[in-house]
């Protein structure tokens, strides 16, 4: 003969007494530790907790400290760009953000140039732009290129 199958209500756990309730305190002590560098195994011993309770408590805290941090690098990092104050962070920040880099450009004018200038009566500028361009033409007669300069 065919039996009833009895339903019963599911046994209520008792809490642990030795259960594991995180406070304000223990949830920065985690984030500090994270912060740190230490490996969840060590913050887990340091907290006296398994790895998997540290895991389920403080989840956020393991997730988000480094962010937290870094957040906060960048915005001291911005407010001391913008400052004026910190001229180094500021080319850091156009250099890294905006792509600029450092270019040097060196220019030579020797006798020769302001010889031929005054002789032609043109100044120093307009001779040396006309010696770029003629550079230019010829390099580009040999199939090469002048630094700073289009073959023409």
């Amino acid at each position: 003969m065919p039996t009833k199958a009895t339903l019963t209500k599911p046994k209520k756990r008792k809490p642990r007494k030795d259960a594991h309730t995180p406070t304000r305190e223990s949830r920065a002590q985690v984030q500090a530790m994270k912060l740190a560098g230490l490996s969840q195994p060590r913050i887990a011993a340091a907290m006296a907790i398994a790895r998997d309770t540290l895991v389920r408590h403080y989840r956020k805290e393991l997730d988000l400290a480094m962010d937290m941090a870094n957040s906060k690098v960048a915005a001291t990092a911005y407010d001391m760009a913008i400052s004026g104050d910190h001229p180094q962070v500021t080319i850091f920040w156009l250099k890294s953000q905006l792509g600029w880099k450092e270019t040097q450009r060196v220019e030579v004018v020797d006798d020769t140039i302001r010889e031929l200038a005054e002789e032609f009566g043109i100044d120093e500028e307009t001779a040396i732009k006309e010696g770029r361009r003629l550079a230019a033409q010829f390099a580009g007669r040999r199939g090469k290129s002048v630094s700073g300069t289009r073959p023409g």
